[in-house]
């Protein structure tokens, strides 16, 4: 059974806030000290310990153990709790810090300024540098596992289920998770996650900033392992919001490139102008305009394929495989993979402490 030495000994689960790829997650409330916090939980049991949802919160719980960055989500603690009333519900939870305005995904409805556009690819993009540094591979940045505390200026990176950790700067083992709108070419193909492919990730997610939409929307209504496969081997590109600035369209064509050794690392994207500039809060710029027109920046090509792609028909049929494996797991529609709640007289009622959530034992 897994151990902590839990700092939350007695805490009450609260409001539901949302179901990720794995586990739910809630706001809990520590009796002692009268903070707020989120939990994912999932089912523990002895005998259920290969179960794929329990693994995935292992391996987040692992590695928000060991980093630390305002620019990610902040563990708080963990441990495995038994619920009453009955006594007979055993969950394993990862505690972690409550954003209250939600995703990314969610406040990029009311993105309407390059300022607010800047600054949370500022943080995302500090984000990954950080991670880079520490040898980590994210795996599934997309707006809906980036948050939005108190202060809506600035924005957190989460959810670290699909991440890895590189060892001795080896490229690591292909692990069938992700969510194919946002996956990179590479990725798409079934070759391992990298820096890279995260850089990919961040691209398509300044879109979905901008738009509000997944990228590649017009794909939605197509199979996972067709939408792989085109974006494996085709030669389309997703297409740039016209609304958005010069700049912005420049950089997210640096992290658009389907070769991934011509992908702007995280440390030179923070010193591309879009980044690097200062723009002040109350600039009259929107990168928003009147309608959902779409164009492709010119010579918009995303680059050239990697020379090292593997044989097409023997990648055809690992994205078969995968997209079999995982098709439950991925999002294709806007809100499949993650739906998040935020009832206002829910929140408040959690906040308050009188949300009728039940009380968890802490197993030591």
């Amino acid at each position: 059974m897994p151990t902590s030495s839990s700092t939350n000994k007695c805490w009450t689960s609260g409001g539901f806030i949302g179901q990720g790829s794995f586990g739910s997650v809630n706001l809990a409330y520590n009796k002692a000290s009268g903070n707020i916090f989120a939990v994912k939980s999932v089912p523990y049991s002895t005998h259920s310990y290969d179960n794929s949802s329990l693994q995935s919160l292992e391996n987040e719980i692992m590695i928000y153990r060991s980093i630390k960055s305002p620019y990610v989500l902040s563990y708080i603690d963990d441990d495995v709790t038994c619920e009453f009333p009955g006594g007979d519900v055993f969950r394993r939870n990862l505690h972690l810090e409550y954003m209250v305005n939600g995703t990314v995904s969610d406040f990029a409805k009311k993105i309407s300024t390059e300022y607010a556009l800047r600054s949370y690819t500022r943080c995302l993009t500090e984000a990954l540098r950080y991670l880079t540094g520490v040898g980590i591979v994210h795996g599934d940045v997309k707006g809906k596992n980036v948050l939005v505390g108190d202060d809506s200026r600035y924005a957190k990176l989460a959810d670290f289920g699909s991440a890895r950790r590189l060892s001795d700067g080896a490229r690591m083992e292909v692990v069938l998770q992700g969510t194919p709108l946002w996956m990179a070419p590479e990725v798409a193909r079934g070759e391992p996650n990298s820096a890279e492919s995260d850089i990919w990730s961040l691209g398509c997610t300044v879109i979905e900033m901008v738009t509000g939409k997944a990228p590649w929307t017009n794909w939605k209504t197509q199979s996972p392992e067709t939408a792989l496969f085109k974006i494996g081997f085709g030669e389309e590109m997703p297409e740039l919001p016209t609304e958005m600035s010069e700049l912005g369209r420049n950089f997210v064509g640096k992290c658009l490139r389907r070769n991934p050794e011509e992908r702007w690392s995280s440390e030179q994207l923070l010193d591309h102008p879009f980044l690097a500039e200062e723009i002040t809060e109350q600039s009259p710029r929107s990168v928003f305009g009147s309608g959902t027109k779409m164009e492709k920046e010119d010579n918009w090509n995303g680059g050239t394929n990697s020379d090292n792609v593997a044989d097409t028909d023997d990648a055809r049929r690992r994205i078969m495989e995968i997209a079999n494996v995982t098709v439950k797991k991925w999002e294709i529609e806007d809100n499949e993979h993650w739906d998040v709640v935020r009832g206002q007289d829910e929140e408040d009622n959690s906040r308050d402490g009188k949300d009728s959530g039940s009380d968890v034992l802490t197993i030591n």
